[in-house]
């Protein structure tokens, strides 16, 4: 489980996030919404560590995540960031890099560590270019390969800016369906989505940001039934015959 406990962070002495409380929990998949500008991959980069807390703290598993190492806190957390300039390396050495942090000094991958990999690959469906150099991949299965080293890493708990960035429908779904399967192993899985409807369907718990006010956190269906949509998006949704959501403007 991860705590935010009146965390104010920023770059240099501009504070994105000023005094902010929330509650990532295990087995469940967290959708962090909101406007664009409101804090949402600040908040990913001062749960990993990236960005230090100003004031407050960020608690994990119950302890305080500054006490932790840099080695320790990446056996605990994995993070996909929304901005990458691919590396020169092939998918399958990108995903055998989520593995470093279990590694001993001489840096060498033990038969079980190939196999995690191996599953991370073909949990994502990035097996068939498992040998392509990243650079000649499109955006979807450059994607995808990078989910494979998140998923590699096997941290107890997953962040994710805008994973679904250049994935076609079909996939997003999948991936959402991927994710939940993750947080229902015990994870605490957060990830950072502007497609509300998928949002809305696909997550067990909502985040939901607004620039210089207090985090509103819940169920989707209970956030639905307060109006939150209509409050900060100035949306509306409804629920189709189907079980989906659908958008439309006020």
């Amino acid at each position: 489980m991860i705590i935010l406990d009146r965390l104010s962070t920023g770059y240099d002495r501009n504070m994105i996030l000023s005094s902010v409380s929330a509650t990532l929990a295990d087995g469940k998949l967290t959708g962090i919404i909101g406007p664009n500008g409101c804090g949402k991959s600040t908040l990913l980069k001062a749960i990993c560590g990236i960005l230090p807390a100003a004031e407050g703290k960020i608690l994990l598993d119950g302890q305080d995540i500054r006490s932790l190492s840099r080695r320790k806190k990446a056996q605990k957390i994995s993070f996909l960031p929304q901005m990458r300039i691919p590396p020169d390396m092939t998918v399958e050495i990108l995903a055998s890099h989520g593995r470093y942090p279990h590694l001993g000094a001489r840096r060498s991958l033990s038969p079980a560590d190939q196999a995690q990999v191996e599953k991370a690959l073909l949990e994502t469906q990035a097996i068939s270019f498992r040998h392509q150099p990243l650079q000649q991949l499109s955006g979807g299965e450059r994607q995808r390969a990078y989910l494979a080293m998140l998923l590699a890493q096997n941290a107890s708990h997953m962040l994710l800016d805008e994973p679904t960035t250049y994935l076609d429908p079909e996939s997003q779904f999948e991936l959402m369906g991927l994710l939940r399967r993750l947080a229902r192993e015990g994870r605490a899985v957060a990830v950072v989505l502007h497609d509300l409807p998928l949002a809305m369907h696909e997550c067990d718990e909502l985040l939901v940001m607004e620039k210089d006010k207090p985090i509103i956190q819940g169920p989707p269906e209970e956030l639905l039934e307060k109006g939150v949509p209509e409050s900060i998006f100035h949306v509306k949704l409804h629920k189709t015959e189907a079980g989906y959501y659908a958008i439309s403007k006020i």
